[in-house]
């Protein structure tokens, strides 16, 4: 980290734009997370972000935009549908202190973020998976309450992967960039199919003055009219709605 940004400015920092007050030991936790992928990143891929303050709005911020959804939803463990560097699982975990599950079909990502987890003690209450999310959706039916996924695929495909993980009444809470609305309409038409239902969406610009963002949330209601998971990489190669 740089020396000139001391951990309780970034806390100040990320409070404000969080509209959250944020703990000075959970704020250095995820500073050390993003240093941590920062340097891991010259051996493997695990984000495209590798400026560090840059890091703490696109990756910190961003993912602890979702705060104030995952705090309206029920009760239950998190899932982090593809993971990659941990965002926005982690942030999102060390917060709330809501028991989190992080998925990875990588396993030297996945390796690399267990290494993180074991070492900060976080294990206690985030695993990280080395897996297909259809292949966890298989073992762990209905086991979640809130799925957040982040960078992964479009809108429609996502609801697909998360709905067989989510219990009735759970949520996906989606982060999507400012241009969501062809996704939305194919994701309203597939959700009597999945089995899920629009609760609502709220946009938000993070603090670098520019990055537009959006959240949007969908509720598992019922069961899917389709059998699911479908098998590995259906959703993303042939999604049921576009």
């Amino acid at each position: 980290m740089k020396e000139e940004i001391p951990y309780i400015t970034i806390q100040q920092s990320l409070t404000e734009a969080t509209h959250h007050e944020l703990d000075l030991h959970d704020v250095c936790i995820l500073v050390d997370h993003l240093n941590y992928i920062i340097n891991k990143n010259k051996e493997v891929n695990l984000t495209r972000i590798d400026d560090f303050e840059k890091g703490i709005c696109l990756h910190i911020e961003d993912s602890l935009a979702a705060l104030q959804e995952l705090e309206g939803a029920v009760a239950g463990r998190m899932v982090d549908l593809g993971s990659g560097g941990g965002f926005p699982g982690i942030p999102l975990a060390v917060v709330s202190k809501r028991e989190a599950t992080l998925i990875d079909a990588t396993a030297k990502k996945a390796q690399i973020i267990e290494g993180f987890l074991l070492a900060q003690g976080l294990d206690q209450y985030i695993e990280m998976i080395a897996s297909r999310i259809e292949e966890v959706g298989k073992q762990r039916k209905d086991a979640y309450s809130v799925a957040v996924a982040r960078a992964l695929t479009g809108l429609p495909s996502m609801m697909e992967l998360a709905a067989p993980l989510l219990i009735k009444g759970g949520i996906l809470i989606a982060y999507k960039g400012s241009d969501y609305k062809d996704e939305l309409d194919a994701a309203k038409r597939a959700q009597e199919d999945l089995g899920m239902e629009y609760a609502g969406k709220r946009d938000y610009q993070l603090s670098d003055g520019v990055s537009q963002r959006s959240l949007i949330v969908f509720k598992k209601t019922g069961e899917a009219k389709h059998q699911l998971p479908r098998r590995n990489g259906q959703a993303q190669k042939h999604p049921l709605y576009k």
